[in-house]
């Protein structure tokens, strides 16, 4: 039932295993933490319900399952149909599977940026070749990683848009010297840019989630706001381009220029966005961007925190040995709670 909810797909029967039995199928759940493709970042609801339904663990609460948008509501053809399409050698879902080699961009939650996508052209040097059925690009030589059934998608920066580190901090880096990056705030999220017609490298701008009548079940959010600052081309600190780009659920994967940035009324030499997928950077909590090092829970009102973190905004370091923990706003409480109706997988 959880495979079917999250996908939107009626004829799903349950969630894939890798041939090894052990994992989830990456090419279904890229990103959960019990694949095995190397991207391990999300604790979902469908590794909780497999514990529920093994008998092994009781399992009440899912509260404590990670928000989790890999495929998420793209329905059956994405599960059951193909990565890539074969006739124009493209993407049938550029939100997550690239096409390109060369391509750059945003992994495909805008937690940060990517520079390269996971697409080789040598499984022939490698003593390999890409089995027929999956051959999407015309080539035994040519495809993604086997363990996502050579759908080649974009692979994740270490850098994340919310962190600061010791080659970043807030304001100060630029993707390509043209747009003034926010690293380590809450609501920073990768962005994908252009100009001309020309892709420039990503971006992490902050983004505000706005709705008329929030509803959780029913989309959450309606817009984002997108906020823009430009270099100024001669290196005014003083002439700084600022500008909000709203995007709605309609613009979704559209392109919106940044009327701050065109040269003259040539509207083809814009600076552009393009608009994210809305539940991916604002999911569907009335604050989503509560929580430093975790994410907010609307029915217990309070912060999950991610292991390894603690605090009413999870933006403590835990080192002790019971580091998932759930706080609210005045005190801590044991986590439990009853079910919130999400049936096993």
């Amino acid at each position: 039932a959880v495979a079917r909810a999250h996908f939107g797909c009626d004829d799903l029967i349950g969630a894939m295993l890798d041939d090894s039995e052990y994992h989830w199928h990456a090419r279904m759940l890229n990103t959960e933490l019990m694949n095995d493709d190397g991207f391990y970042d999300y604790l979902s609801s469908f590794t909780l319900a497999l514990m529920r339904d093994s008998g092994w663990y009781r399992m009440d609460d899912y509260r404590y399952a990670q928000p989790f948008y890999f495929g998420r509501a793209m329905g059956c053809q994405f599960v059951l149909g193909d990565c890539i399409d074969a006739y124009y050698r493209s993407t049938n879902y550029p939100q997550f599977w690239c096409d390109a080699p060369s391509e750059v961009g945003c992994f495909y939650d805008h937690s940060r940026k990517s520079q390269q996508c996971l697409l080789y052209e040598d499984y022939f040097n490698a003593s390999a070749f890409v089995p027929i059925e999956y051959q999407y690009f015309g080539f035994a030589s040519i495809g993604g990683p086997p363990e996502t059934n050579y759908c080649p998608f974009l692979a994740p920066d270490a850098q994340i848009c919310t962190h600061l580190n010791s080659d970043s901090d807030s304001g100060s880096d630029s993707s390509d010297n043209m747009f003034i990056e926010s690293f380590g705030a809450r609501n920073s999220r990768c962005i994908e840019t252009n100009r001309g017609g020309y892709q420039l490298a990503p971006a992490c701008l902050r983004v505000y989630c706005e709705a008329d009548a929030f509803n959780a079940e029913g989309g959450g959010y309606d817009r984002v706001l997108v906020q823009v600052e430009l270099n100024d081309e001669n290196g005014d600190l003083e002439q700084v381009r600022r500008t909000n780009l709203t995007c709605t659920r309609d613009d979704e994967g559209a392109v919106l220029n940044v009327a701050a940035a065109c040269m003259g009324d040539a509207e083809d030499d814009c600076v552009t966005i393009t608009c994210p997928m809305i539940d991916m950077v604002c999911g569907a909590s009335r604050r989503p961007f509560a929580c430093e090092h975790g994410y907010f829970d609307d029915g217990g009102n309070a912060c999950i925190c991610l292991p390894g973190y603690r605090g009413a905004e999870c933006a403590q370091r835990d080192v002790g040995f019971e580091t998932l923990q759930i706080y609210s706003s005045n005190e801590a409480n044991d986590g439990g709670g009853d079910s919130d109706g999400v049936d096993d997988a």
